[in-house]
């Protein structure tokens, strides 16, 4: 008899692949891509716990997160109508103090940063549609008490021309100043911040900007923060000729009029890449990538999930501690479902996805943050004005251990076995001190190195002469993998699992541990296998991969692992 929550977790799941369909049959956008979801994207995953809590029975358009008082610790900014006020939560008890009061409702973002160089966090928001209504509230640290809200000074900024939609900090002159870049549905707008501490407003008057939605990022490399609109990136001049209206537009590709996007390294190429989701509608959720690492040229999109609904929270950070970037999605409560994912890069290159639904009842602009200081990232989150309340989603994952990474792996060698059925071993069958591989009554030598070397074949005095048995596990976690062995490949004193993808997209996977029940998914190779060892085929301290492929003349796969000889940790 099914738990209620496993229910749960089933009803979840279902809605969120009806969502999907619903919105293909709807087409409710000019936005699609032409390419199906995989399968792995579309079914549920219980990869990682998230723990749901309660913070206040309030709401607001704005979520920022920073360490207010500067003890260390990440503290939640919310801020909305007169009555719901801009307030923030002292970490870790979550204690709320009053900021300030709107003269009309703050909306619809919000930002944090050193706008005075004083050495701690003030606050930029949007206050109602008319008149100087981009303003600042500045922090009373060092000298003052930021618990105390009358200590809190209000700034006028400058006028953005409507409802403030987003706002982005960056020193966009170099002149070592923040400046903030927002919009209206109109137009966006820097304000560049002066020597005396004035401002001066630039609006960008570059192609088709959207409706809503803004983002930033070193898009070309140069140094210099650019500007993401919808469809395009608008290039920084840079420096002082930052503050003409010289920046130049270069197209991305299709993007809904009303987004959110992120820029980010989906593909850990070194380069910039750009994600879109609609904010307010019904689109695609896709990454574009610059083709030859030039992003005044050709971007090729890639989707991750179809045709979602008003995905107001799209936020970027590696979820499962596995070393790549992973995503957070999360519906607004005027949507039909409801839902906050989390989307897991299982290949570490953007090209397959998996969801998790971790929340239902809807989150509007909510923010990736390690709130609970255990190393991991967690959700902050509520839905817009007067729909309370303000939550958190707590990751459970235990990154106390000291694991190495589980996404570096290269193919080193493939061999052919020439034979229709073997079994796989490893062992020393030359005795000259290190593992060997063997298939049957066939070996072939580790020669060392970087294990892209000849494997000279050999007898295999330790043959096994049964047929192949390494496939026949019980399926684990999932109807599409099954487990081929189980090593610790992660060093963390916690068995992981070697498995292979049953479904037409096969390849070979680790599940690691995480503890509670939890598994990390991380792909190593495409592929169709049905047996795998793991051994330190290279003697560098970590676990290389063995894996029979399946075929009728199955070959070997050498994956070697690069965890200690690429590890980034220092």
């Amino acid at each position: 008899m099914l738990s209620t929550l496993e229910r749960r977790r089933r009803h979840y799941a279902a809605w969120w692949t009806c969502l999907l369909a619903m919105a293909v049959m709807v087409g409710c956008t000019k936005f699609t891509a032409s390419e199906p979801v995989s399968l792995l994207s579309a079914v549920l995953w219980d990869g990682l716990e998230f723990r749901m809590q309660v913070v206040d029975d309030r709401s607001g358009d704005v979520k920022i997160v920073g360490d207010i008082d500067g003890d260390g610790l990440f503290d939640l900014v919310i801020g909305g109508e007169v009555k719901e006020a801009l307030v923030w939560y002292r970490a870790p008890d979550w204690r709320p103090y009053l900021i300030g009061r709107p003269k009309t409702q703050f909306t619809t973002d919000g930002a944090l940063g050193d706008i005075d160089s004083d050495g701690d966090l003030d606050i930029v928001v949007p206050d109602g549609p008319e008149g100087a209504n981009l303003v600042g509230f500045q922090n009373p640290l060092p000298g003052g008490d930021p618990t105390d809200g009358a200590q809190w000074l209000r700034r006028e900024i400058g006028e953005i021309g409507g409802w403030g939609k987003d706002v982005k900090l960056a020193d966009f002159d170099g002149d070592q100043r923040l400046d903030i870049a927002t919009r209206s549905q109109e137009s966006v707008i820097i304000f560049f911040q002066n020597a005396d501490g004035s401002w001066m407003g630039r609006p960008l008057t570059s192609r088709d900007i959207g409706q809503e939605g803004l983002g930033i990022g070193d898009i070309d490399a140069d140094g210099i923060q650019d500007i993401v609109v919808s469809g395009a990136w608008v290039k920084n001049p840079g420096y002082a000729q930052a503050r003409v209206d010289n920046w130049r537009s270069y197209s991305i590709g299709p993007a809904p009029q009303n987004f959110k996007t992120v820029v980010a390294d989906i593909d850990q190429d070194g380069q910039p890449d750009v994600l879109y989701s609609s904010s307010e509608d019904v689109a695609d959720i896709v990454w574009y990538k610059a083709q030859d690492g030039n992003p005044r040229g050709y971007w090729k999109s890639s989707k991750i999930l179809p045709l979602v609904e008003k995905a107001h929270t799209l936020a970027v950070g590696d979820l499962d501690g596995d070393g790549d970037p992973d995503l957070i999605v999360g519906q607004m409560h005027t949507s039909s479902d409801q839902l906050i994912a989390a989307v897991y890069n299982i290949d570490g290159r953007g090209e397959m996805w998996r969801v998790q639904v971790i929340g239902q009842g809807g989150v509007h602009n909510g923010v990736l943050a390690d709130l609970d200081a255990d190393g991991d990232l967690d959700v902050y989150g509520s839905n817009w004005v007067t729909n309370p309340p303000v939550h958190i989603w707590i990751n459970a994952l235990d990154l106390s251990r000291d694991r190495l990474p589980l996404d570096r792996w290269e193919l080193a060698a493939s061999i052919e076995t020439g034979q229709q059925t073997c079994t796989l071993s490893t062992d020393d069958v030359d005795g000259d001190g290190v593992t060997d591989v063997a298939c049957g009554a066939l070996a072939w030598r580790n020669t060392g190195g970087d294990l892209a070397g000849g494997w000279p074949r050999t007898v295999n005095a330790r043959v096994k002469n049964s047929a192949n048995d390494e496939s026949n596990g019980s399926r684990l976690v999932s109807p599409d993998l099954a487990p081929l062995s189980a090593a610790d490949l992660n060093s963390d004193n916690a068995p992981d699992v070697i498995a292979a993808g049953t479904t037409g997209l096969g390849g070979l996977y680790v599940l690691a541990d995480h503890g509670n029940g939890h598994r990390g998914l991380q792909y190593i190779s495409s592929g169709s296998f049905v047996a795998a060892r793991a051994v330190d085929l290279d003697v560098d301290g970590d676990l290389d991969i063995v894996a029979l492929s399946n075929g009728e003349f199955p070959s070997l796969r050498i994956l070697r692992n690069l965890a200690i000889s690429r590890d980034r940790r220092g």
